[in-house]
């Protein structure tokens, strides 16, 4: 219980009040003044002025020498490094989106034309081969002369998985794409009949021109002509 040091009063025996100073009573001219505050406000510190604990902390004074505390709270550069940081990744995502997709586009194309007419080649010779093999086993349980037995040793089985080993060596992927036909920028280093005009060259020439393919293409035309075949 808290008692607070101010006036009180009384009545004596004639009724007649009689008024008792406190501690903090003051008089004036006369006149009693009590503070009945005091004893909650009088004697209060001032209040503590409070400072982030995560401030860089400007310790220059203005003309005035007044001290001013320039705050910047930890958490903002921590944001300016996220925003950074996502809009590094949005941009290599939107240039890959628009470049890579064009240059693969563009690479699918001319290995589609260099794939389809390779494997023209070496299945067509695979085919030949398996005929003659077949008829190799045929001939040997019937008698031949001797120039039919000289176009079997030039034209058989052997000669012709000899060439299909050949081919598939360099009509590969690595083979066909090699420095030796492509540059490091994916552009052809072999003549094209008609690249000057860059409007009326296709893949597809580009394909037909590729040295090796131009090899091959002619090798099984000569050997389908021996044996009288005719490729479609």
């Amino acid at each position: 219980m808290i008692f607070r040091d101010v006036g009180f009063s009384h009545r004596g025996a004639d009724h007649d009040a009689i008024f008792m100073d406190g501690p903090n009573s003051t008089v004036e001219g006369g006149n009693t003044h009590v503070d009945p505050l005091d004893d909650v406000f009088g004697s209060a510190p001032n209040s503590p002025v409070l400072r982030p604990s995560n401030t860089d902390v400007d310790d220059s004074t203005k003309d005035d020498g007044t001290r001013y505390v320039r705050t910047e709270f930890s958490d903002v550069p921590k944001l300016r490094t996220t925003h950074v940081t996502n809009g590094y990744r949005e941009g290599i995502a939107a240039s890959k989106e628009q470049h890579i997709q064009a240059g693969f586009d563009e690479g699918y194309s001319l290995g589609a034309q260099l794939g389809l007419k390779a494997g023209r080649v070496l299945g067509q010779l695979e085919g030949i081969w398996h005929a003659v093999v077949a008829s190799e086993q045929a001939k040997s349980k019937a008698s031949v002369t001797h120039e039919e037995h000289e176009i079997v040793s030039e034209l058989g089985g052997e000669a012709i998985a000899k060439m299909l080993a050949d081919a598939e060596k360099e009509l590969s992927v690595q083979a066909l794409f090699g420095k030796e036909y492509f540059g490091a920028d994916g552009i052809w280093t072999y003549d094209v009949p008609g690249q000057e005009d860059e409007s009326e060259t296709t893949f597809e020439h580009v394909a037909t021109a590729h040295p090796a393919l131009k090899k091959w293409d002619e090798q099984l035309t000569s050997l389908a002509g021996k044996l009288g075949l005719v490729l479609r």
